[in-house]
């Protein structure tokens, strides 16, 4: 198969062929760019505002991103031809639609709007995991960041016993080296109601 001239068709094979979301980065003076995307499952964020950005500003929500911005690039700089870097994210959110530019996420412009500790139905909750990819590509050396996302209903992960676990890792929200972490994952509204069903 021929891949086409125009980059925005190639860009919709891909989306229509493979599951992964991605985002392509050139490594710049300033650092690693992002220049073009397929991201048909994006949560709490709008994809279209991430390209033509840094990394440092891609991740400008982000509670203490400020304190790996620096190590993340060096990072990116560091991968190598054929040897993928995967690591996997993890949030809990209230509804089980994959593509949502709003409401999984809760920035400070939001905290005025929302509801401490909602009552949410928790049927409808889900876990959403990302497994994240890092690749070098050979021709053009830039870098492709792609995920692929699953979700899990709660009642999933009760089932195989790992409930209480799961609430123990949203109260780790609160702690650590990003506590803001609470807050922008959402779990100042859903939080409290997850995880007494995680519990229960």
């Amino acid at each position: 198969m021929t891949p086409p001239d125009d980059p925005v068709e190639a860009l919709k094979i891909l989306a229509e062929t493979i599951e992964d979301d991605m985002f392509l980065l050139h490594e710049t003076d300033k650092g690693h760019r992002s220049v073009a995307y397929v991201c048909c499952y994006c949560s709490g964020f709008d994809p279209s505002k991430k390209l033509d950005k840094l990394l440092d500003e891609i991740h400008e929500p982000v509670p203490s991103y400020h304190k790996i911005g620096p190590s993340m690039e060096k990072y990116f700089s560091r991968v190598e031809v054929g040897k993928n870097v995967k690591r996997m994210n993890w949030s809990v959110v209230d509804s089980p639609i994959l593509f949502n530019c709003g409401s999984n996420h809760v920035n400070a412009d939001d905290l005025e709007h929302i509801t401490e500790d909602e009552d949410i139905d928790v049927s409808k909750s889900r876990l959403r995991v990302e497994l994240q990819t890092l690749s070098r590509l050979p021709e053009t050396r830039a870098v492709l960041f792609s995920f692929k996302t699953h979700l899990c209903t709660l009642d999933e992960i009760k089932s195989e016993g790992l409930g209480p676990q799961l609430a123990d890792a949203i109260d780790g929200l609160k702690q650590g080296n990003a506590p803001g972490m609470w807050t922008y994952k959402g779990a100042v509204r859903w939080g409290k109601k997850v995880k007494e069903y995680l519990r229960s």
